[in-house]
């Protein structure tokens, strides 16, 4: 028999165990409700970009159907489809909402009172792991009982844990396709508006002088420049920005419509272009339909030549 203070002690400690697994478990559930609330905006985020990309593919359609080569061609193909409604996306890799399938939070929790949890019909007895009995026996059935609960919660909480990393992969693995689907959207966006340029000249608007800059060949770091004659070409090295020759030096000039660049050579002041073959030449006497780039001046970035693109 034991006494009747080690009794209560015993089962103040199992209340006090018992009561943190119910809160782990309660903020796990809270967490899961967060992250499938979060998902759902990240669908509905997908699903805008989805209808963005489809409304650029319906304006880049219209825009090149206003010239007879670009009528013939949307006569001959189909029109955009529109998107799809949003996938509803699970966590745990099934369809539907996020959930753990036969879990509640209310499987194993307890609480302080002397009310049974739902599923006591399938373990042990409230009664029996809160008995305040002094006997030895009922101490230890107790605590078997206890250590039977305990283990319930535990696999719980190993359950939603498993659930958050598979949610947090997959949400993750969304936001890098949005990034990726953000940036072609923009680009197709700027084709458009390169397309609706060349077409209007109030679209385009007036070139005007941004910077002095010089053009690097990434692989190899060496400079684009315009030799004697008038060719184009790499420079034979590397050099530093302080012994770079007249010709490697390239005033850009920006229309303010389409936000177009054009690159006119210091040297010759002669503007960067392409020649009919597909060739880079710097001849041109204007900032034309053949020496428009596209630029993005805020980070490193390869130039697209706007005459070679898809319009």
């Amino acid at each position: 028999m034991l006494e009747a203070s080690e009794a209560a002690k015993m089962h103040e400690g199992r209340m006090r165990a018992l009561q943190d697994a119910t809160e782990a478990i309660e903020l796990g559930a809270e967490t899961l409700a967060a992250m499938a609330g979060q998902g759902e905006q990240l669908d509905r985020a997908e699903y805008l970009a989805n209808h963005t990309e489809y409304n650029v593919a319906l304006a880049r359609r219209m825009t090149r159907g206003l010239t007879w080569s670009g009528w013939a061609l949307n006569m001959i193909t189909k029109d955009p489809e529109p998107p799809p409604a949003p996938p509803s996306r699970s966590c745990g890799g099934g369809g539907g909402s996020m959930r753990l399938a036969g879990m509640s939070t209310t499987t194993t929790t307890t609480t302080t009172t002397t009310t049974t949890s739902p599923n006591t019909n399938s373990g042990p007895s409230q009664e029996s792991w809160d008995s305040r009995d002094p006997s030895v026996k009922a101490q230890l059935r107790a605590q078997d009982d206890y250590l039977e609960r305990q283990l319930q919660n535990v696999n719980l909480l190993g359950e939603m844990s498993s659930a958050l990393g598979t949610c947090a992969t997959s949400q993750n693995s969304q936001l890098d396709e949005l990034g990726s689907q953000v940036e072609s959207v923009n680009d197709d966006t700027r084709s458009v508006i390169r397309m609706q340029g060349r077409l209007h000249r109030s679209v385009r608007g007036a070139p005007k002088f941004k910077a002095f800059v010089v053009l690097s060949h990434h692989p190899t770091g060496r400079l684009l420049q315009v030799f004697d004659g008038g060719q184009v070409g790499l420079s034979s090295s590397t050099v530093t920005l302080d012994d770079v020759p007249l010709g490697a030096r390239w005033e850009v000039h920006e229309r303010e419509g389409d936000k177009v660049v054009g690159f006119r050579s210091l040297a010759s002041r002669q503007w960067l272009g392409q020649n009919l073959m597909g060739g880079v030449r710097v001849r041109g006497s204007a900032f034309g339909s053949w020496e428009g780039f596209e630029a993005d001046f805020a980070r490193p970035k390869p130039i697209l030549c706007c005459s070679a693109n898809a319009y």
